[in-house]
């Protein structure tokens, strides 16, 4: 990365919703990282656990803060303690902030701007109104409407506030802009391919399922929640389970565990395995499968998707959110959002109709999008934001 300056930028990443278990936002946090390593940069990340820590590794640290867990959203946490994030913010003095979550941290950070002339910006990880807020009062469609409207004045307010806010999808960009937000930036998120790629392919995998090598494997790697539609799939496996030429793999962890367990004890075509802590060996299991499925209708940018695209793996999606972008009709299919006979007409028109093909094409499309891209062009997007508010970094802040 070219720098103006001669010394570093100090980053900071404050969110609610990560984890050291996996999802999204710790891949994307954790790639970044990578990225720090190798410039001048440095990074700081503050982010709720089981107790209060400080961890140093290289150019990077981690200040976890105690803080209890969600119900119902096991093992994340609820980080309310302002207090605390500000002090670490007046300690470490990071040049630009960045939020992963947009509840109440936000708030320390435009005190800590207000005082040391900090950027800060937001990364609209989720799309808060209608995958969080829209099922919760689906019970009475005044009050949902009523409740999501009331959920996107906040998301105009609060990100406009910000001193940038990112998209990883032209999808979340066009809400963004519907809702009021200004001052967006798209910044599309990679893929390891030297990890995501076809030569991560095990015969032994499909030998110890017991499959033949006609029999194909319809996978799913991600939070087993109803966010992501866990029951619609299942449901919809069900359904063609007697007709489909194989299995349903279901990688992960969450709320619907228990229910995606259930349905494997009563039906042995599915099978259900422990979140994958190393990405080799999620990447084996991706590059091991033939489809890729996924019925989340509010993905902002789907990395589970892409990572399955760079094993080769073609994809049968929903018509909603950031898969409409990922999923084109050349490397998979588009079911219609929340039908369980649409999804499961979907995933048998695939698996009897070019998945191999769409596999293939899904690949060389991801050659190009890399972790390495991203963060060059993120970077480079802090480095014009320090030098609009004019913040010029000294060494004594690293």
């Amino acid at each position: 990365m070219n720098l103006k300056w001669s010394c570093a930028v100090k980053i900071c990443d404050l969110t609610q919703a990560y984890h050291p278990g996996g999802g999204g936002i710790r891949t994307y946090i954790h790639e970044k990282r990578k990225a720090i390593e190798k410039s001048p940069h440095r990074h700081l990340l503050i982010v709720p656990g089981s107790k209060d820590r400080v961890h140093i590794e290289g150019r990077c640290k981690t200040y976890s803060i105690a803080a209890p867990l969600i119900p119902r959203c096991k093992p994340y946490r609820f980080a309310f303690r302002l207090d605390k994030v500000l002090d670490i913010l007046r300690q470490e003095r990071p040049h630009v902030v960045e939020l992963g979550s947009a509840y109440i941290l936000p708030y320390a950070a435009f005190h800590y701007r207000r005082t040391s002339g900090a950027a800060v910006v937001g990364f609209y990880h989720t799309d808060y109104p209608d995958a969080y807020v829209a099922p919760v009062f689906g019970f009475n469609s005044f009050f949902q409407r009523t409740m999501t409207d009331l959920c996107r004045d906040y998301v105009r307010w609060i990100y406009n506030q910000f001193d940038r806010t990112f998209a990883a999808s032209e999808v979340m960009n066009e809400k963004l802009l519907a809702m009021g937000v200004k001052n967006i930036q798209r910044v599309s998120f990679g893929v390891d391919t030297r990890i995501f790629n076809p030569r991560m392919r095990d015969s032994e995998f499909r030998r110890q399922l017991g499959l033949n090598s006609d029999e194909l494997v319809l996978v799913y790697s991600g939070r087993l929640d109803h966010e992501k539609r866990i029951d619609i799939l299942l449901q919809a496996f069900q359904k063609i389970s007697m007709v489909f030429p194989g299995i349903l793999l279901l990688i992960g962890d969450g709320p619907l565990r228990q229910l995606a367990l259930k349905a494997a004890e009563k039906n042995n075509r599915i099978h259900v395995i422990d979140y994958q802590h190393h990405r080799e060996g999620l990447a084996r299991y991706l590059a091991s499968s033939d489809i890729y499925v996924s019925a989340g209708p509010h993905e902002t940018f789907a990395l589970s998707v892409v990572e399955a695209q760079a094993c080769g793996l073609a994809v049968v999606g929903v018509n909603s959110g950031a898969l409409k972008e990922r999923v084109t009709p050349d490397v998979g299919v588009l079911a219609q959002a929340d039908s369980v006979d649409s999804l499961a007409e979907a995933i048998l028109d695939l698996s009897y109709n070019g998945y191999l093909q769409k596999g293939k094409n899904a690949c060389r499309w991801m050659a190009d999008h890399s972790w390495e891209k991203c963060f060059e062009r993120l970077l480079n997007h802090y480095e014009k934001l320090c030098l609009e508010k004019q913040i010029n970094p000294k060494s004594e802040r690293l």
